[in-house]
């Protein structure tokens, strides 16, 4: 698929510029993945992370004064609104190279910082660092609005998730290991130079990463066609598009309340909970560790569910955060492990957040044909907020500083109120971004689900090991698992299943289905299952359907009663009647009287049963009188049960009576005694010695003369009283018990049920 413009030769639309494929971008993604883990190297060792803090916090500056600092780089991100059409004019890939490098020779100056201090004191070091870094911040605001909309022509959209999830691997993986020795050189090694050390290593990754994002293709110029002023207006006409606001609204709110949280927190951890400087390098180890183990899941999840549910629930993770540093013990053995364990929850936190926004960003949110106006909104507004965190953050951290008290167990100081007004901006933009369209086949109610139903951990296994499956038992075996773990995580590997070219496979993955919580993608496959031409396959199809309960295929399945198959039409009768169609009993009932195949008026008349439709109970039971195969019997008395009354009472006298009919019956007939008091005066004693004879004429083994007992036992019962199907089953049930004694198993059952449901109709006067 042709996407994307890129330099090089005219296209055939005489454009100027060639089409770039996106097997051409993927070709060239390792340069950009390689480019990204280089420069967040030099990153995490210059002005991001604990190590530019803490180099800030050693020069003597206080909470405002690292604030503002921190507050100058994001802020400085307003001067997209008025360097992206420049940009584009000139072109992206030239723009972002240009400031790229040029905001590693001005940072470079900072290394002067200690020199400065020394000799002219903390504030000539202070304005010496703003104006270092507002340079560079203005020279970085100017690359990365370039690269914002760089990334978005250059990653195909249907991998862009996947892509994150394994740029911000390997990304991360380089960081972790350059934090972790910048972690070593802190804690062992005193003064001022341990920074300058580590920046010096920063920037010659920096440079690095200029040289490899060379060899990343695309960025071309794009000519403006209305000027200056014609760009400003495209991009206040960005803020009609509703969604787009909600969006950046909601970005910009959880982007404030995450960037005050982590600016302060290695500040939070030494200063309150006890930690050691080296110690608190080390939790940012902690923290992309968790980002490497969840950042191919976020990323996997978002390609295939969409970007909204990732952001929602990367988001109620974070929710969490200012709550557990809140409960964190201070100045303890525990407070290294807890603050550990907190980082790692934010590591996943925060990648799934960053992967989740980004791809709705790029996918959903942004044109492409649009993407320079857009970007240069996002960055801006991202900016604002951004650096108004740390800035805010920093002053109400000092507003707050004589906080020093304990409430039972609780420790109150200056980062209480804090945590709890972070908390609060992280909610409101939770509720914010519930308002942006979804993006995926899923809503994040169901997102959740998925993880929190069946066997997550057996379908993500499963997931894999049918990527890896060859042999058709193979691929059987784990299309099996899959429906086992009954999670939707694993929907679309038993969709594609059905259209494997192994026939086993293909049924085993209807069975699978089954088994799994209804969606109407699911009921979707199956339907067109259903309507194929291998009968095998429809009537599973048709029983799954029946199973997964959606009322979507009620109409499908009842022109399958038209079909040339009567095993096909048989299921689809039984389905019906699971999925609750009463529509279709008038049908049913016609085909019960009309059908010469025995097996089909069973179908029917189990349909009918479970439908609960009276008006075929005689029927039934004729045909019930007529069916010689036992297990068919069955079926029908059970239908007819369902008829008359409750299906667990039935199922629940049944396993008793099969269990040991004489010991049960004689049990059972005992507790009749006690639901004669609506017989009057004597007769009710008379009734109970019948019961009492009858109950030991059981407890004897004597089923035969038993049921004779209990036949008389309710000819002296009042049965004009009874509703008529209790009446009609009662007397059929009388007739042929007195016809076959204990032979017929199902009638001797029926008489059971039936009495009891009788007498239960006449002690209480409630319906059965």
């Amino acid at each position: 698929m042709l996407t994307e413009i890129v330099e090089g030769k005219p296209s055939a639309g005489g454009s100027g510029v060639r089409v770039l494929t996106d097997a051409e971008k993927i070709r060239r993604l390792p340069f950009l993945m390689a480019a990204s883990s280089t420069n967040s190297t030099f990153c995490v060792l210059t002005f991001m992370g604990a190590v530019f803090i803490l180099f800030l916090n050693e020069l003597g500056f206080d909470k405002t004064r690292i604030g503002l600092l921190l507050g100058l780089i994001p802020f400085s991100q307003i001067a997209a609104l008025f360097v992206a059409p420049l940009l584009a004019r000139v072109g992206l890939k030239r723009s972002f190279l240009i400031f790229f490098g040029l905001r590693k020779v001005i940072f470079s100056l900072m290394l002067a910082a200690p020199l400065i201090l020394e000799r002219y004191g903390v504030d000539a070091a202070f304005r010496w660092v703003a104006v270092v870094l507002g340079v560079f911040s203005l020279s970085r605001a100017a690359a990365e609005t370039a690269v914002w909309s760089w990334t978005q022509e250059i990653v195909p959209n249907k991998i862009r998730g996947k892509f994150s999830a394994v740029n911000t691997l390997i990304a991360t993986a380089a960081v972790l290991v350059t934090v972790a020795t910048a972690g070593y050189v802190i804690g062992h090694f005193p003064g001022l130079g341990r920074f300058m050390v580590l920046m010096g290593v920063g920037l010659a990754f920096g440079v690095v990463s200029v040289v490899l994002y060379g060899f990343v293709p695309g960025g071309s110029a794009v000519r403006q066609e209305n000027g200056l002023l014609g760009a400003f207006k495209t991009m206040y006409a960005t803020l009609g598009d509703r969604n787009y606001v909600y969006f950046i609204l909601g970005l910009g709110l959880a982007t404030l309340g995450l960037t005050s949280l982590f600016s302060f927190v290695p500040l939070f951890m030494r200063e309150k909970v006890g930690l050691g400087a080296g110690e608190v390098v080390w939790l940012d180890v902690a923290q992309y560790s968790g980002a490497i183990l969840s950042c191919f899941l976020w990323g996997w999840t978002s390609d295939r569910y969409g970007s909204k549910p990732v952001m929602l629930v990367s988001l109620g993770v974070s929710l969490s955060l200012p709550v557990l540093w809140f409960l964190m013990p201070r100045h303890g053995e525990w407070s290294r492990m807890a603050a550990m364990g907190v980082a790692v929850l934010a590591g996943v936190a925060n990648i799934g957040w960053t992967v989740g926004f980004s791809r709705y960003l790029f996918v959903t949110a942004v044109p492409p044909e649009r993407k320079t106006p857009y970007m240069a909104v996002f960055y801006a507004w991202f900016g604002l907020l951004a650096g108004a965190g740390p800035l805010l953050a920093g002053w109400f951290l000092d507003y707050c500083g004589g906080l020093d008290k304990r409430v039972f167990t609780f420790t109150i100081d200056q980062f209480t109120p804090f945590f709890g007004t972070v908390w609060v901006v992280l909610l409101v933009s939770l509720l914010v971004l519930t308002r942006i369209h979804r993006d995926g086949a899923l809503a994040t109610p169901t997102f959740v689900g998925m993880f929190l139903h069946g066997n997550p951990l057996m379908a993500f296994t499963s997931l894999l090991r049918y990527r890896w499956a060859r042999g058709e038992s193979d691929r059987v075996l784990t299309t099996e698992r899959l429906g086992h773990a009954r999670t939707l995580l694993s929907a679309n590997e038993l969709i594609e299943a059905l259209s494997d070219p192994s026939f086993n496979v293909r049924y085993e993955a209807i069975i699978a289905i089954a088994h799994l919580p209804s969606h109407p993608q699911l009921v979707d496959a199956l339907l067109v299952v259903l309507d194929g031409d291998q009968p095998e396959l429809s009537v599973a199809a048709a029983w799954a359907l029946g199973k997964l309960g959606d009322p979507s295929a009620i109409l499908p399945m009842r022109e399958m009663l038209l079909s040339d198959y009567p095993l096909l039409r048989a299921r689809s009768a039984r389905a019906l009647a699971l999925l609750g169609d009463q529509d279709s009993r008038a049908l049913f009932r016609e085909r019960l009287l009309s059908e010469p195949d025995v097996s089909l008026r069973i179908a029917y008349a189990t349909g009918l049963g479970a439908l609960r439709d009276q008006e075929s109970l005689a029927d039934i039971l004729a045909l019930l009188r007529q069916t010689s195969e036992p297990t068919s019997r069955e079926e029908l008395a059970f239908a007819v049960a369902r008829i008359v009354s409750t299906e667990p009472h039935y199922i629940r006298l049944r396993r008793r009576l099969l269990d040991d009919s004489a010991t049960s019956a004689s049990q059972i007939v005992r507790h009749y005694r006690r639901a004669l008091t609506f017989v009057e005066g004597g007769r009710m004693g008379r009734l109970r010695v019948r019961a009492e004879r009858c109950s030991d004429m059981f407890a004897r083994g004597d089923m035969e003369e038993g049921l004779v007992a209990l036949r008389g036992f309710v000819g002296h019962l009042p049965l004009e009283r009874l509703p008529m199907p209790l009446r009609v089953l009662l007397d059929e049930s009388l007739a042929r018990t007195a016809e076959y004694g204990a032979e017929r198993f199902e009638y001797v059952v029926l008489l059971f049920y039936v009495v009891g449901r009788a007498l239960r109709h006449l002690h209480t006067g409630k319906p059965v």
